[in-house]
């Protein structure tokens, strides 16, 4: 399958390494684009957003709490972590953590179940989100 690299591919490409540290979803990325001047289709955006999924750069998960699909730009350099995933905000963290690897290698060797770290997403709340609900 050939790899087409557009116009509309690298503008979203460029916004998503710009917004590296959060899963959005579609409508989230055409508002921000469209306020910034840029003129893509809501469709353009999707199909940009599943093609580049396809490609393996962009990660794509379902929030427990709705049914929509969250993409994320993937950093090369941890594309073999996991993620911890704020539910307030957002903040998406790379799980670069020692006690992660040995719970993956528990899990398998103790209960015969092989997790995937790069695609594992702990769900929770970031550290800035907290404070916010403590001063409340």
């Amino acid at each position: 399958m050939a790899r087409y690299d557009t116009k509309q591919k690298r503008i979203i490409r460029a916004f998503l390494e710009e917004h590296m540290n959060c899963y959005m979803t579609v409508d989230d990325m055409y508002e921000q684009m469209s306020e910034a001047g840029e003129m893509l289709g809501r469709t353009t955006v999707y199909r940009t957003l599943e093609a580049l999924f396809a490609e393996g750069e962009v990660a794509k998960i379902q929030m427990p709490s709705d049914k929509k699909a969250y993409y994320r730009y993937i950093d090369k350099e941890q594309s073999a972590y996991g993620q911890l995933l704020c539910l307030k905000c957002g903040a998406a963290l790379a799980i670069d953590c020692s006690t992660f690897t040995e719970f993956a290698h528990h899990t398998q060797q103790s209960h015969g179940f092989r997790i995937i770290p790069a695609q594992s997403i702990l769900f929770g709340y970031c550290e800035a989100c907290q404070k916010r609900f403590m001063e409340r």
